[in-house]
């Protein structure tokens, strides 16, 4: 579970993006409030997040689209992550459900599909996030996990025991290149 008290949430996301925030900028998937553009907000809005959220709550949007229209990707609130990508459909998860978030890498076929995975058991798809920031010099999907452990105040190893066999993310045992997603380019 979260650590960080619920009501304080909204000031926690703000303290994070304020320092990660521009970083997470380098990507163009990333829109951060308030300059999320309001056509992107309001399909998004539409396609996952208008039973929870409101445009106003929405700190965080990555559009996971060719075309750019957002109605797939990823949500950030004050309170709740919203997604909707093709593994794991709508998906709405409180962050005080919220105990493990790590970077990994689904393959279908020989296709890897780079995403993040929630308590152990979600996988987003998030493959524009995949791509090294020049900052960082990682993928933004690994800053995109600090966010959420800084916001939430979990360890990337939350939920594990021990004595556990639980793997890690094949994400982080993957030999991770730029080469390695250049031919699946979005671009």
């Amino acid at each position: 579970m979260s650590e960080q008290p619920l009501c304080n949430m909204d000031e926690k996301i703000d303290e994070v993006l304020a320092t990660l925030g521009p970083i997470l900028l380098e990507n163009k998937d990333v829109s951060i409030a308030p300059e999320i553009p309001a056509r992107k907000l309001k399909r998004a809005l539409r396609a996952y997040g208008q039973s929870i959220a409101t445009a106003d709550q929405v700190r965080l949007l990555v559009d996971n689209t060719v075309l750019r229209s957002a109605k797939e990707g990823l949500m950030i609130t004050a309170t709740h992550l919203l997604c909707k990508t093709g593994p794991s459909g709508v998906l709405a998860i409180h962050f005080s459900d919220i105990f493990s978030v790590m970077p990994d890498m689904l393959h279908v076929g020989p296709v890897p599909i780079p995403g993040i995975r929630i308590n152990r058991e979600h996988f987003i798809a998030l493959p524009g996030m995949a791509q090294p920031l020049e900052t960082f010099e990682q993928p933004a999907l690994f800053l995109l996990t600090v966010l959420f452990h800084q916001t939430l105040g979990i360890s990337p190893d939350s939920g594990e025991d021990e004595g556990s066999d639980f793997l890690k993310s094949d994400f982080i045992k993957s030999d991770f290149n730029k080469s390695d997603f250049s031919k699946h380019d979005r671009s």
